[in-house]
């Protein structure tokens, strides 16, 4: 293996030659909600105090925890098991460090023993080795932007949550009052409602059984012979994890046998029912697959919308129904298949009613799976970045010198 070498108008060098390394003095019981100023302690969110003991451009990094390295500039108070690192020299960029140093800690952590809790020592921080540009103009260029990376990742996690808590709140709407002809949610003030065993719902609405509008099937209680290559065989890690390409096979012939009475077909619904019950998929492709026992084969009357059924499957009403029906005490969860038939369900009459909130809450589904893309795309810049970056393999210097010009 050849030795790495550091590249041009770089130096190796450690943290603790460049940083002063303390601890602070102040307990966890010192902070104040209201407080004026921040208080770094080992929590991973930043607490607030009434005093400061430092007014300057700090570094911090949590004796036990979570170890994320944090930055600030300004005046604040540090807990006594928080490590607050401040510059010995002007040469070197704090928000380039913290960008150097954060794969270092996690490196450290992972390799370090500890006795039931894993913790970090002002001697092992100090002996930590870095490689630097000798340029802080360099050094200030690459943290700006990998900053300019996380600031789009932290944004798009605020908007995913975001959108998870505007889906949630239009499934309470959209199930529990529906949509009327004028394309409005209902309200119990302006339209007619009547009692059902899962609580008042629109009189253009039923409570039914699953059982009475669909045929319940489960697969194959026999664990298959897998082949390499071969016909798809399902089960509840491929609906848990929404993963229906890495899959396991099992042949023809055998897909032929367990297939003989009834398949899997374009517009049915897979259901999770022993470990993690209740989770359901849409088939939506041209399928040729057989399925374990795990998994529950819902097949739909012309009564319900499937796309609408399973949105209503995210529903909490649904959930506590699915916990109300499943064994008390089985390890891992269980629900039977008669038990499943058993589930009450609420659902508009019109078919073109479900196909509407189906729809509605679909479309919020796809603006968070394009968010979740988003976000592993830059996961995996971010990724990319460090590693070009921060060693020096992808050089900055001609990005500044346009910049300049």
């Amino acid at each position: 293996m050849s030795e790495f070498r550091v590249p041009d108008g770089w130096i190796k060098t450690t943290l603790g030659e460049n940083l002063q390394i303390d601890t602070g003095s102040k307990n966890a019981e010192d902070s104040k909600e209201d407080g004026a100023y921040l208080f770094f302690t080992r929590a991973e969110e930043t607490q607030k105090i009434d005093t400061y003991s430092y007014d300057t451009e700090a570094l911090f990094i949590a004796g036990e925890g979570n170890f994320r390295v944090k930055y600030y500039n300004g005046k604040f108070e540090v807990h006594q098991r928080t490590y607050v690192l401040r510059k010995k020299t002007n040469e070197v960029d704090l928000q380039f460090l913290q960008k150097a140093i954060q794969p270092q800690i996690y490196k450290l952590i992972s390799t370090s023993v500890g006795s039931t809790v894993k913790s970090l020592r002002k001697p092992q921080i100090a002996e930590i080795s870095i490689i630097i540009p000798k340029s802080k103009k360099e050094q200030q260029k690459i943290a700006k932007i990998l900053s300019e990376v996380d600031g789009a990742i932290t944004l798009t996690k605020e908007l995913i949550e975001k959108n998870k808590r505007l889906k949630t709140a239009l499934m309470q709407e959209l199930l529990s009052y529906g949509i009327d002809e004028n394309g409005q949610i209902r309200s119990p003030q302006t339209h007619k409602f009547k009692p059902s065993p899962l609580g008042d719902i629109p009189v253009e609405w039923k409570c039914v059984e699953l059982g009475k509008v669909c045929d319940v099937r489960d697969g194959t209680h026999q664990t298959p012979k897998y082949v390499s290559a071969g016909i798809p065989f399902y089960s509840v890690e491929n609906i848990t994890n929404n993963e229906f390409k890495n899959v396991k096979f099992i042949s023809i012939e055998e897909h032929r046998k367990l297939t003989k009475n009834y398949k899997i077909e374009y517009g049915d619904v897979l259901m999770t029912r022993i470990g993690s019950i209740g989770d359901c998929k849409y088939v939506n492709w041209q399928v040729e697959a057989s399925f374990y026992v795990s998994l529950a084969l819902l097949k739909f009357n012309e009564e319900i919308n499937a796309t609408y059924f399973v949105q209503y499957s995210k529903y909490q009403k649904f959930k506590n129904e699915i916990d109300l029906h499943s064994l008390p005490n089985a390890i891992p969860k269980k629900i039977n298949l008669g038990n499943i038939s058993n589930i009450k369900i609420l659902t508009p009459k019109s078919k073109t009613e479900q196909q509407k909130i189906a729809d509605i809450l679909s479309s919020q589904d796809e603006k968070i799976e394009k968010l979740k893309n988003k976000l592993t795309k830059l996961n995996h810049l971010k990724t990319s970045l460090m590693q070009d970056l921060l060693s020096g393999k992808v050089r900055v210097n001609k990005l500044l010198e346009a910049k300049d010009d």
